[in-house]
């Protein structure tokens, strides 16, 4: 039977019960309304990155299904480029460029950051979706400053990416320059090697030599035949005997010249393309060494300038770029202080507070049953507060 009682009561009371809440809503709807006026507006943008590989299954799938399997893979560049937006660096700028700290009032900048994050408002929505929004009394102060923001955070972010791209084609230009140092020291090293050796081409001259020895031995055996041929059917002494021999004794000369292992007479002369053929021989195995090094220099330059210009293409094409899906907006109505939800808040919060006055007021004149002891101590209580 306590509810009808309590129901008694307040029906008792029912003029003070209602008009009180109504009366304080009113009252709260009056101060609210000379209250200043804030107003919000954002940007929302997307990162393209077309070098992430985050990859979600549930692409193309109704976004609901979210709920079921979890929310899809983070974007790094979009985490990336949030940080650059809501990073200290660019929180700062922000402050002096429109001069924040006589808005807020606060005497360190870490103070003013605290401040500003209140109405500053960033994050990423479930769709990828960047946004960057700022709660403010002056309009024109929350569209300048959201634009400011993305902007500078948009340049950093560029420019880290450009950055970061260009590391992979450094390196290359880098390997490209050492490998055309090393080609054009082998280059010089090939041509001190003919310049200082009189050698005009090692592996034809070597030919050329061979095939002088050839004929210098044919020859050479021709006149050994004739002179013995001379010397048994005429004198040895003979004129034409001593004749043959001096041209033998000639070819054998140039014979061992050519064949021959004299070191001071390696070298080929400059007035002649014949050389010693077993020097020839082992400066032509040098030679060999160094032009198939030139050769291997030679192909990788040419993988690493594809390579430089496929990268460079590359880092045109697939450079992420920040798109603005929704610039800033003028806003037309503001977004606190919210005169209704004050209004139900004071009405709900008065109606409790009085109601329970009412039944706490019902306890103590008795005409709500209850302890009486308790009650006793709460009248002595207000008593003793009272005087």
């Amino acid at each position: 039977m306590i509810f009808f009682d309590l129901l008694i009561i307040c029906l008792k009371k029912k003029w003070s019960v209602i008009g009180i809440p109504v009366g304080l809503a009113a009252l709260s709807f009056i101060i609210v309304s000379f209250l200043p006026k804030y107003y919000y507006t954002e940007i929302r943008l997307r990162v393209d990155d077309p070098n992430s590989t985050s990859i979600s299954i549930l692409d193309g799938i109704n976004k609901n299904l979210f709920s079921y399997f979890g929310k899809p893979p983070t974007n790094e560049s979009s985490d990336l480029f949030l940080e650059l937006l809501t990073g200290r660096e660019n929180l700062v700028s922000a402050i002096h460029e429109f001069r924040l700290d006589s808005l807020y009032r606060k005497k360190s900048i870490d103070l003013t950051i605290k401040s500003m994050l209140k109405d500053f408002n960033a994050g990423i929505d479930d769709n990828g979706i960047i946004y960057c929004g700022y709660t403010a009394k002056n309009i024109d102060l929350c569209v300048n400053l959201v634009t400011f923001m993305v902007q500078n955070a948009n340049q950093k972010y560029s420019k880290l990416q450009k950055e970061r791209i260009t590391l992979n084609s450094q390196f290359l230009n880098e390997k490209y320059r050492q490998l055309l140092d090393s080609l054009e020291r082998y280059n010089r090293e090939l041509i001190d090697f003919y310049k200082s050796n009189n050698i005009i081409n090692l592996e034809k001259q070597i030919e050329l030599s061979l095939v002088a020895l050839s004929n210098y031995e044919k020859e050479y055996k021709s006149l050994q035949m004739e002179k013995r041929f001379i010397d048994l059917t005429n004198s040895k002494n003979s004129p034409l005997s001593k004749k043959i021999e001096e041209k033998i004794n000639i070819l054998k000369s140039e014979f061992e010249l050519l064949r021959g292992k004299e070191k001071n007479e390696s070298q080929p002369k400059r007035n002649s393309l014949f050389l010693n053929t077993d020097w020839g021989m082992e400066q032509l195995f040098y030679e060999k060494v160094i032009l198939s090094k030139i050769e291997i220099l030679k192909e990788f330059i040419a993988a690493v300038s594809k390579e430089i210009a496929f990268t460079e293409s590359k880092l045109s094409r697939d450079i992420p770029v920040s798109q603005i899906v929704q610039n800033a907006y003028i806003p037309d109505w503001k977004v606190k202080p919210k005169r209704i939800v004050w209004c139900l808040v004071v009405f709900a919060s008065s109606l409790m507070l009085y109601l329970c006055y009412c039944l706490f007021d019902a306890f103590l004149s008795g005409s709500i049953k209850g302890n009486d002891e308790i009650r006793e101590k709460i009248t002595e209580l207000i008593s003793i507060i009272k005087s």
